[in-house]
């Protein structure tokens, strides 16, 4: 069976955890996805299941005589719940939505993971999410260095 995930690599990432995947094909190439079966299926790397998930950017059409379950990766409602659960925490409902304003989920889950780290107890506050939190969620490194570039003090 072939698990095709497209969309943003974060989510992504979380669907092959959640889906307990561990063969993966990155691309849309799809002779070169033939060759990966081959190769990986004559040296037993699939497994009993034969289970693949093929990863790329964009949605693929598969040939109708392959079994296929296509999944657009996109952000997995009560993820951070999820996340802290697995490892024994909870979060308040405060910090919850302070992390949850930085957008970006690679930054989130490294807060999330600072929190675990800088916490006593099972359960982070806002408190915590505060003391561990090192950069405002409207600073950018990127603009930062685009104003600088350009000589512009007043927005660096």
């Amino acid at each position: 069976m072939i698990t095709h995930i497209y969309g943003d690599s974060f989510w992504v990432q979380q669907l092959l955890e959640q889906e307990g995947i561990k063969t993966v094909f990155r691309g849309d190439d799809a002779q070169e996805l033939k060759k990966f079966e081959e190769y990986t299926a004559s040296y037993g790397l699939f497994g009993d299941s034969g289970h693949v998930a093929v990863i790329s950017p964009k949605k693929i059409v598969f040939k109708k005589n392959k079994e296929v379950k296509t999944i657009q990766a996109k952000p997995i409602a009560g993820w951070m719940k999820a996340y802290l659960a697995k490892a024994g925490y909870t979060i308040d409902a405060r910090g919850e939505a302070t992390l949850a304003k930085l957008e970006d989920p690679w930054r989130i889950k490294n807060e999330l993971d600072k929190a675990m780290n800088y916490c006593a107890g099972k359960r982070i506050t806002l408190e915590d999410i505060n003391a561990v939190t090192s950069v405002s969620s409207k600073l950018n490194i990127f603009r930062f260095v685009d104003a600088v570039a350009l000589g512009r003090k007043s927005e660096a």
